[in-house]
């Protein structure tokens, strides 16, 4: 099962193939960026972080517009895998062969896999992405931080079948509750789509890389809580 970083990277590459994504990309490369750190830095309630419209006003051609976005929202996936999953070693100015005795062959296998997808890109591409990563890693992991620890958690949900539509009403730990009504074939789709979503979750958090994270975490967690004793 592939991590949502190889995905979103496979995705990248497959865009960069095409000649009019790869142009964009090289003309528009500080606008995409730009786009892409508003995006990955702002809150999931922030509703125009982003003025679509003016975007879409700069290009007269609508195949350039449609590369610009797809390159946006893509880029946008990588960069919040990588600091999703803490991978760090991708930022490295010097990368080495040798990995820590804690890693498992299975892990360093996958970090190298992982480094594998990166320099699969275009290196006039790869290697100004990693600088931008690199000079803005440190916020990128901060927000990151705070919008994993903000975002409101699901507190309740019922629903009920009143003839061919379902009544659903979901409430969430900030207090906000909305009622939706969908037809039931839909919320059947629905309901396939988040089992199928769970189970690649559940794929994903098994795979090699993600163990190695929570360990990189752990060890930190282990660091900065350890007690300092003082000398009589």
């Amino acid at each position: 099962m592939a991590t949502a970083f190889q995905v979103a990277t496979r995705a990248w590459r497959a865009l960069l193939a095409d000649a009019t994504h790869a142009r964009v990309m090289e003309e528009q490369y500080d606008d995409v960026m730009r786009v892409v750190a508003v995006l990955a830095q702002s809150k999931p309630t922030d509703e125009h972080v982003v003025d679509w419209d003016a975007i879409r006003s700069r290009y007269k051609e609508e195949e350039d517009e449609q590369a610009f976005l797809a390159l946006v929202f893509v880029v946008q996936d990588v960069v919040e895998a990588i600091v999703r999953d803490r991978m760090t070693f991708l930022l490295d100015d010097v990368r080495t062969s040798e990995a820590s005795d804690e890693q498992t062959a299975l892990q360093r296998e996958a970090v190298a896999h992982q480094e594998a997808l990166v320099l699969e890109l275009p290196e006039r591409f790869r290697v100004v992405f990693l600088e931008t990563l690199r000079s803005q890693w440190k916020e990128l992991e901060q927000d990151a931080a705070a919008k994993s620890a903000t975002r409101p958690k699901l507190e309740q949900f019922d629903w009920r079948v009143i003839g061919s539509v379902v009544l659903m009403r979901l409430v969430t730990s900030d207090g906000t509750a909305r009622v939706f009504k969908v037809p039931a074939k839909q919320f059947h789709q629905l309901r396939y789509s988040t089992a199928k979503v769970l189970q690649e979750m559940n794929q994903v958090e098994a795979h090699p890389i993600m163990r190695l994270a929570h360990m990189e975490q752990s060890k930190h967690r282990g660091v900065v809580s350890e007690p300092h004793t003082q000398v009589p």
